[in-house]
């Protein structure tokens, strides 16, 4: 164990900032990757060109969409941690 017990509000603010961009990062990531996929979509015929804009649309998206829940859900639980040590130290 740790020789100290308690939180750096400072390093731990500094960490879910930088949590939120890599957020606002992957979100900009599944936006432009929306725009690639119609652009394919528009630009290759045939069954395998289909599949693979389906693959994103139906599954592939998802998950990155979880990925960005799944992050979000975790920066909320930091923040609050962070708020409630502040509190605390008060």
């Amino acid at each position: 164990m740790a020789g100290w017990v308690g939180m750096n509000l400072m390093q731990c603010r500094g960490s879910s900032e930088k949590l939120g961009a890599q957020i606002k990062s992957l979100q900009g990531i599944l936006n432009n990757l929306d725009t690639e996929v119609t652009t394919i979509d528009k630009s290759w015929n045939g069954d395998d060109s289909v599949l693979f804009v389906n693959n994103w649309r139906n599954k592939d998206r998802a998950e990155v969409q979880d990925a960005i829940r799944f992050l979000t859900d975790m920066k909320t639980k930091l923040d609050a941690e962070i708020a409630e040590q502040a509190r605390a130290s008060r």
